[in-house]
């Protein structure tokens, strides 16, 4: 679920919930079994609304804008930074918990672009670079060096005017303290909740 509106003159009267229910109904009737999304951290009345529905807190996200001339100061960059193929994507997507497919529809835009950290063949981290926000988001990685080689390898994505990109680190707040005292800028916080589909709640 990417984003939920209420105009606040008409908060508190069950649009909310009467929207998220009809959202909830269609996820079911395609086959879904959990569902999850993003809230600011100071939306009290909407992470009320998200709990009665069988959501939980999972962890924190945090945006962070840095330049790229900022990401040499990183340490030294390790790892091998390929484009990963169809299966890669697929595999990598189950072993990091991203939805399946998510990446895979992302990669596919032309102003995307996709590149994964590898252990032999296989998807240790993954980022995904949309050059006309910029940022980064799936973005996982495991430690300073690995992301700076995330980082470097989503270089040839950015266009050349954009002299910077936000990465989205997700339940990494030692990333975020790196990346802070590299120059970044942390730009968002926001709260992660996901649960299972309760059934009962949309009939």
């Amino acid at each position: 679920m990417r984003q939920i509106i209420v105009a606040p003159e008409a908060r508190g009267r069950g649009f909310g919930r009467a929207l998220m229910r009809e959202c909830m109904r269609h996820f079911v009737q395609a086959g879904c079994t959990r569902f999850c999304l993003n809230v600011k951290p100071g939306k009290a009345m909407a992470i009320r609304l998200y709990e009665s529905l069988g959501l939980r807190r999972s962890h924190v996200c945090t945006a962070i804008k840095i330049r790229w001339d900022q990401v040499a100061g990183l340490a030294a960059a390790r790892g091998r930074v390929a484009e990963p193929t169809a299966e890669q994507l697929r595999v990598g997507e189950q072993r990091l918990g991203i939805p399946a497919g998510l990446v895979a529809r992302q990669a596919a835009q032309s102003q995307r672009a996709v590149r994964a950290v590898l252990e032999g063949e296989e998807v240790a981290e993954l980022a995904s670079f949309d050059s006309d926000f910029p940022g980064c988001s799936p973005f996982r990685a495991c430690g300073p060096g690995t992301m700076r080689a995330l980082l470097e390898g989503l270089r040839g994505g950015s266009r050349a005017d954009e002299p910077e990109l936000q990465p989205v680190l997700e339940d990494a707040p030692e990333l975020a303290t790196v990346l802070e005292a590299a120059g970044g800028a942390r730009t968002l916080d926001f709260l992660h909740f996901a649960g299972p589909l309760d059934v009962a709640a949309v009939d």
